[in-house]
């Protein structure tokens, strides 16, 4: 059968890094995706700088590990220091917001208030009721089927962080893919132990973190966010869009469960995606029947890492606030050693060169000049994606949009 030889996309640099202690920079593999490239640079300078440099630095970090023997392994070291990073994001976050919430929290006390919440989403007492009677009713229906009323309220809460810094890094950084692997437990684990926790507390969230906690790609309200902006733009009501929100989201759960089991049922789960049903669905529960068989006390160790994670991430809030020739955005230090990173990094170093060029040659005016060429970019890159959604049907061949 006639064909086309494809073009490579993808250049590991395993070749280059066939030895110890350099196998951690082998496993770094630049690949090429159109729309990345389009994408960062439309990116400020410091968010796509970050973005590539810290995960040319967790994969650094995993050789020297190597080379000097620490006791704790790279992946352990580099997803700890996210973790505190995580922590010290999310407060500073509150921190800067405290203004706004100060208002929101007192037109929620204060019942003779007049807030000037008639653009936003939903009015503030309702906001903050809805939160409230939620985390309750959720750690309620935890404790419900076996979990203490504590652990059941800090597993939402330290989910809660989670979801805040997603937000965060896809809003203020603009990035377009963005996963995150951090579960409550992963937080209480080191800092308590296994012993203090309990058997429930270990198996039940097993199953609701796989479930619903830990990968991002389906978390809602980074994508409630951003379509939070288009009544702006379009001079629309924000509540209307939330009402429309809330009806697509009342079709969408029992649709996409339906659909979900019966694809599973009918294709058998292990012939599927390997990632979803080989890796991501029996991790959890493995690693709580491994605390159940082996408790663990607190670890001091990893507990050290988030705190030193906590402490770096704040230097780099700051750093950022203050100064406005800082070079380093937050935002690259809770996701450099995640999938997305280790698929993208390349991609939005291209970016980054480029703009870094074109700003030192022709400054903003050249960059405005030629943003229309980035952008189509990211158009083409998607058309093709949209064409061969329909091409793939009868050929069966497939387009690298973006990385799964």
């Amino acid at each position: 059968v006639p064909s086309m030889p494809s073009i490579p996309m993808a250049f590991p640099l395993r070749p280059l890094f066939s030895e110890e202690p350099w196998i951690p920079m082998g496993w770094l593999i630049a690949m090429v995706f159109p729309s990345v490239i389009g994408m960062s640079y439309l990116l400020t300078q410091e968010v796509a700088f970050s973005f590539w440099f810290f995960h040319i630095m967790y994969r650094a970090q995993e050789t020297i590990i190597r080379a000097t023997g620490f006791p704790v392994s790279g992946w352990t070291f580099v997803h700890h220091q996210e973790l505190g990073g995580y922590l010290t994001a999310c407060c500073f976050l509150l921190w800067v917001a405290r203004g706004h919430l100060r208002r929101t929290w007192d037109a929620v006390l204060n019942a003779r208030a007049r807030p000037d919440d008639g653009d936003e989403p939903l009015p503030y007492r309702w906001a903050v009721g809805g939160l409230v009677v939620s985390t309750v009713a959720a750690a309620g229906m935890l404790t419900a089927v076996g979990m203490s009323y504590v652990v059941a309220l800090a597993t939402i809460l330290l989910f809660y962080v989670v979801l805040v810094v997603l937000t965060w890094m896809i809003i203020d950084g603009g990035l377009l893919f963005v996963t995150t692997t951090a579960a409550p437990s992963e937080f209480l684990v080191p800092l308590l132990g296994t012993r203090a926790l309990g058997p429930a507390n270990l198996a039940i969230p097993s199953v609701l973190e796989h479930g619903v906690m830990w990968d991002s790609r389906e978390f809602v309200m980074p994508s409630v966010m951003n379509g939070m902006r288009a009544p702006d733009a379009a001079r629309v009501n924000r509540r209307h869009v939330v009402g429309v929100m809330g009806v697509a989201l009342l079709v969408a759960l029992p649709v996409g469960f339906i659909a979900c089991l019966k694809v599973i049922y009918h294709y058998g789960a292990l012939n599927l995606q390997h990632w979803t049903y080989m890796i991501a669905a029996p991790d959890f529960p493995r690693r709580a029947a491994g605390y159940l068989h082996a408790p663990v006390a607190t670890n001091w160790t990893n507990v050290s890492i988030m705190g030193g994670g906590a402490l770096f991430m704040l230097f780099l809030c700051v750093m950022r606030l203050r100064f406005i020739w800082w070079p380093a955005h937050p935002i690259g230090y809770v996701a450099f050693s995640k999938y997305h990173a280790h698929n993208l990094w390349f991609a939005i170093f291209l970016g980054w060169v480029m703009k870094l060029v074109v700003l030192r040659i022709g400054g903003v005016q050249l960059y405005r000049r030629l943003r229309p060429a980035f952008l189509g970019m990211i158009v083409g890159d998607s058309v093709m994606a949209a064409v061969f959604l329909v091409v793939g049907l009868v050929t069966g061949q497939g387009y690298s949009f973006l990385p799964g």
